[in-house]
């Protein structure tokens, strides 16, 4: 239902979430988040500034800022419930030394056009549980 579009907005975008349904709202994203290479290594040029089917998709992201890359969310799942979408992501709790180095703490997604509303929800955090009786 989504595709990983994280690498082609590999920009340090300001910290929130993302619902990106035209062109004109992708442009100004994109211009508030001038490309930077960081030490992280895996974007080394800017990437051309993407060409998409606004008519029967657009994108969902959530940034954390700039921070170590092991710590970047990560779009597991998107769900709709009648006039809802709801965006999943996690963020993982432990790294390794190798991915210890600055990067956007960024993931985008492609979806199918929705005129609902949205919500993402960060599903690595436990939800509360109920005291057993």
């Amino acid at each position: 239902m989504f595709s990983d579009e994280t690498l082609v907005q590999f920009r340090p975008y300001a910290q929130g979430e993302y619902v990106i349904r035209t062109r004109a709202e992708l442009q100004a994203a994109w211009a508030a988040a001038p490309f930077a290479v960081f030490p992280v290594g895996i974007v080394l040029s800017e990437p051309a500034f993407p060409e998409y089917d606004f008519q029967s998709s657009m994108l969902v992201g959530v940034s954390l800022g700039i921070g170590k890359w092991c710590f970047k969310p990560v779009i597991t799942n998107v769900w709709l419930f009648g006039p809802h979408m709801e965006v999943d992501y996690k963020v993982p709790t432990s790294s390794t030394l190798a991915c210890l180095r600055d990067g956007p703490l960024i993931s985008f997604a492609l979806v199918p056009r929705f005129a609902g509303t949205v919500a993402f929800r960060n599903i690595s955090e436990p939800t509360p549980q109920a005291p057993a009786s």
